[in-house]
């Protein structure tokens, strides 16, 4: 995540870092490594979804790679 949009949306500070940044982080790195996104979403859209809804968008989407991916969380 670039500084500047740091600036512009603070509140992605409150989030923990161990618990949901990184490792959603992680799991749209192997998804872009694997070609499962056409291209990168917004990270900072990404981490304010419920868990729910990212794993359901982000995870669940790729069965065949969704062992994988949870194991990036």
């Amino acid at each position: 995540m670039k500084f500047k949009n740091v600036v512009r949306r603070p509140n992605v500070l409150m989030l923990s870092l161990e618990e949901r940044v990184i490792p959603r982080y992680n799991v749209l790195n192997v998804m872009m490594e694997k070609k499962l996104l056409k291209k990168r979403p917004k990270f900072s859209n990404v981490t304010w979804l419920p868990e729910a809804e990212f794993l359901e968008n982000y995870v669940l989407k790729n069965r065949d790679y969704a062992e994988e991916l949870l194991l990036c969380l």
